[in-house]
């Protein structure tokens, strides 16, 4: 009827409008059936007990779930019973169940007419209808507390983490500025964190695979929850990678970076996993990677290369050391975080070194003022790119690099650079101290704090030597090098097309054709199909501060 009314003439309405009653009019809003979407809205033909509405952000989900919930708790009037008296209400915890399906702009409150809103009981998280219908909030992380209650019927919602810094404090918000939620969770920095998504759905399947926190129903002999059957929200329709680049067709593509989307993610994998297969072909399993973090997007290994040589640019790239422990080879990603503050009147002497302790700086000269790396950009058709970090008036400066087979987005790539050039303008300074044997549980790796006359500083330990003291040589560093930043990498927007790929250039040594040519000047050619130049051409005598040098019209 909706599609009918959308389609017909003013008059045609107007028609229609008046041969109806005040009431019908009145109740007009009311009736989800006239208005709602026939294909993903309503339930579907047939005695089903179990049916799922999957769809993208925007579809109506949480207005057909609270819509069916009413049609069936509600009678024909207000106190009459319907068909069902008791409904579960499932969410992921019970603030989401409350705050989406109860109070949300679509939930039920929201949802019903004044004279069937149901009255929210928030002590006991539970809804009562005017007829004596009630809906109880529940959350999926309890399923013991679904036991013994009888529902008539349940409502449960998907599950789903946005890739954002503490994106488990508040799972159900979302960062969209046109969207009711539009938040970030609580205590959230704001930047993208694709690693706390990954590791909430790694929780949620390991939680609910242990036998004790999902029993078998002693009704249909399965487990109380079926994770073959848990929808993660979001994995999205649109073909990725064109959603979310192309923002002329989606413009919701600036919210991929920090939302619930797993579309363009799901090939990533934990740093740990990618350390752990290029040891084993090395022929080193005995690993300690507990607490290493870190996801990767691409990584170029040679077939011919060594295991250290493919372990170094992912060490530099992810800021990780490697060390041996216990009989085990242990990677950590670096950080300021102390384990011990060390006490200088327990220092070990000698008439070596009868100083408690001996520090050192290098040279301004020999640490560099500035930094540039090379990666694999993934959004630029996996294209070679350079992030540049440098000291101010560090233009004469020494300068490092390294070209990494690393695939980073700039945002990415820049945090590599600056962490590098901070980390070698700390580490100028050293120290050299004896320890005790009682601190042989202290190796390389292991942050220190070391009481000095301008206040306790920190130290990491970067060798030690075994004599009648323990030898321990360390370098500075600084909490604020490690401190996680609110990240966005950017979004490369307006990819080409289909039948407009990218120009195919060669350089050509040719002959002199007339003459006039400069001999040591290179010629080059360029096309594309189709041609829609002019080309610019950079060039520079090293591999940063380009300059246009000519055009190829």
């Amino acid at each position: 009827m909706s599609d009918l009314l959308g389609s017909a003439e003013a008059d045609e309405i107007e028609a229609f409008l008046a041969g109806l009653s005040d009431n019908t009019i009145l109740a007009l809003p009311d009736l989800f059936e006239h208005w709602a979407h026939p294909t993903h809205q309503l339930p579907p033909d047939g005695a089903w007990t179990t049916w799922v509405v999957l769809g993208g952000r925007g579809a109506g989900k949480t207005r057909t779930g609270a819509e069916w919930v009413r049609a069936q708790v509600e009678g024909a009037t207000p106190e009459a019973p319907g068909t069902a008296r008791r409904v579960a209400l499932v969410g992921e915890t019970y603030d989401q169940a409350r705050d989406v399906m109860v109070q949300g702009d679509s939930g039920i409150l929201a949802c019903s007419p004044p004279d069937r809103r149901p009255e929210w009981q928030a002590t006991r998280r539970r809804l009562v209808w005017p007829n004596g219908a009630a809906a109880q909030c529940y959350s999926a992380s309890d399923p013991e507390a679904l036991r013994g209650p009888q529902f008539d019927a349940a409502w449960c919602d998907e599950l789903g983490c946005p890739a954002i810094d503490k994106g488990t404090n508040q799972p159900n918000v979302f960062l969209d500025p046109q969207s009711s939620e539009n938040a970030v969770p609580y205590y959230s920095s704001g930047g993208q964190d694709r690693v706390i998504q990954r590791r909430y759905l790694q929780a949620m399947q390991s939680h609910y695979a242990d036998p004790a926190n999902n029993p078998v129903s002693d009704i249909y002999e399965a487990p109380m929850v079926d994770m073959n059957r848990a929808f993660v929200w979001a994995w999205d329709a649109r073909p990725w990678p064109q959603f979310p680049q192309l923002l002329e067709a989606w413009s919701d593509g600036l919210n991929h970076a920090r939302g619930h989307w797993i579309s363009g993610r799901t090939h990533l994998v934990d740093l740990a996993e990618v350390v752990r297969e290029i040891c084993g072909r090395a022929g080193l399993t005995a690993l300690d990677l507990d607490t290493l973090v870190g996801d990767v997007q691409g990584f170029q290994v040679r077939d011919t290369e060594t295991g250290r040589a493919s372990l170094q640019p992912l060490l530099l790239g992810y800021g990780v050391d490697a060390y041996e422990r216990e009989g085990q080879l242990a990677f950590r990603n670096r950080s300021a975080k102390p384990v011990r503050a060390l006490d200088p009147g327990r220092f070990a002497v000698s008439a070596q070194a009868p100083e408690q302790y001996e520090l050192s700086r290098a040279p301004e000269i020999e640490v560099p003022g500035r930094v540039r790396v090379g990666f694999i950009h993934p959004f630029k058709d996996y294209q070679n790119v350079t992030a540049e970090a440098q000291l101010p008036g560090s233009l004469e400066l020494y300068a490092t690099g390294s070209e990494m087979p690393l695939a980073l987005s700039h945002v990415e790539g820049e945090r590599v650079a600056a962490r590098w050039l901070s980390e070698t303008q700390v580490g100028r300074d050293r120290i050299t101290l004896a320890l005790p044997r009682s601190d042989s549980d202290l190796g390389p790796g292991d942050v220190i704090e070391v009481p000095l006359g301008n206040g306790p500083q920190r130290f990491r330990i970067d060798r030690v030597e075994e004599t009648s003291a323990r030898q321990v040589e360390a370098v500075r560093v600084e909490a604020s090098v490690y401190r996680p930043q609110p990240d966005v990498p950017e979004l490369i927007v307006g990819r080409a097309r289909p039948g407009q790929g990218q120009p195919h250039v060669e350089f050509l040594d040719l002959p002199l054709l007339t003459g006039e040519e400069d001999p040591y000047a290179p010629w080059i050619s360029a096309t594309r199909e189709p041609w829609n130049g002019p080309l610019a051409v950079f060039a520079a005598p090293q591999d940063y501060a380009y300059s246009q040098a000519a055009e190829i019209t």
